[in-house]
């Protein structure tokens, strides 16, 4: 089975400068912006930024990424990315990052082809491109059969995109059809579509025309 956790050799370090790079080149293209002033920067960063300011500010971003076989694997768009180059790390506001099926045709439309997908209020970027922290409103959908889909509502999830798995501590709502669920902590393997609630596990089955506790 395909280890997510270990990715040996140098195509991984090819990978690991794809995110990053990527967002250094739509930089050229779209132009240089002085920096607003907020941050979402963890504490540790914030002290840097403020003796380093972003090298670039990025509206409008999207880029879709392969995996090494040129399987389109997922596509990741923000309404504004902040880069500091300095830290290999970018601030993403309304991030939104959609993984797609191995299946999926190239020139397929995304709607049609995305597997999961998850998007929140703002996403932070760092280890060059390797994870990518969503916080505030976090919702992740994947669609199912019988156009059923599955919804997990949190405050915070950590992705590893080239691995494709992601996890959170937080509390998490799970829905599906008439079904709630909540529990602490969630570790979701994307590639396989397993799904591994850690703690404090309560369903409850709510009837048409009545709303969840």
């Amino acid at each position: 089975s395909q280890q997510l956790h270990e990715l040996n050799g140098a195509p991984v370090d090819q990978r690991r400068l794809i995110l990053l790079g990527t967002l250094l080149l739509a930089v050229i293209a779209a132009g240089i912006h002085w920096y607003d002033g907020t941050s979402i920067l963890p504490r540790g960063h914030q002290e840097g930024a403020r003796k380093w300011a972003p090298e670039s500010i990025v509206s409008g971003f999207a880029q879709t990424t392969f995996s090494e076989t040129g399987i389109r694997q997922y596509h990741l768009r923000a309404d504004k990315v902040t880069h500091y180059s300095r830290h290999s790390t970018a601030e993403m506001m309304k991030p939104h990052i959609m993984f797609y099926r191995d299946s999926s045709a190239i020139d397929a439309p995304p709607e049609e082809t995305t597997d999961w997908e998850a998007r929140a209020a703002t996403g932070l970027i760092i280890d060059d491109g390797e994870t990518l922290t969503l916080s505030g409103n976090v919702e992740v959908v994947k669609p199912l059969k019988n156009a059923d889909t599955l919804k997990f509502n949190t405050r915070s999830l950590i992705i590893k995109p080239n691995q494709e798995v992601a996890s959170t501590k937080e509390a998490v709502t799970v829905e599906q059809a008439r079904h709630v669920t909540t529990a602490t902590g969630l570790n979701i393997d994307i590639a396989a579509g397993k799904v591994q609630l850690l703690s404090q596990v309560r369903s409850q089955y709510v009837p048409a025309n009545t709303q969840p506790e």
